[in-house]
């Protein structure tokens, strides 16, 4: 079995499966960003300010969640450099021969 350590890791030094389980609850998490956003801007203003502005802004922001989510859970399933595994996989089935 794999351990943390063995698996390669990208620019933050997080695994792919981390990435991938990142963008997932970023989109799962997305439709919640519109009531939080009314009720933050509600309580630093007024409900009237909340119920325009707050909605807007947190419009906004459950598009960023989603499309930023899905672009994470893309990027994270592609790997790297898919040439190294062709490569891998080609000196796996030589060294077995």
């Amino acid at each position: 079995m794999l351990d943390r350590g063995s698996g390669s890791t990208y620019g933050g030094g997080r695994t792919p499966l981390e990435g991938v389980t990142g963008g997932i609850w970023k989109v799962v998490t997305a439709p919640f960003q519109l009531p939080i956003a009314v009720l933050q801007t509600s309580v630093q203003k007024n409900i009237f300010y909340g119920a325009t502005f707050g909605v807007l802004k947190g419009v906004g922001t459950s598009v960023a969640h989603v499309v930023g989510g899905t672009v994470q859970v893309i990027s994270n399933a592609i790997p790297a450099n898919p040439l190294e595994l062709v490569t891998r996989k080609l000196a796996y089935i030589q060294a077995g021969k």
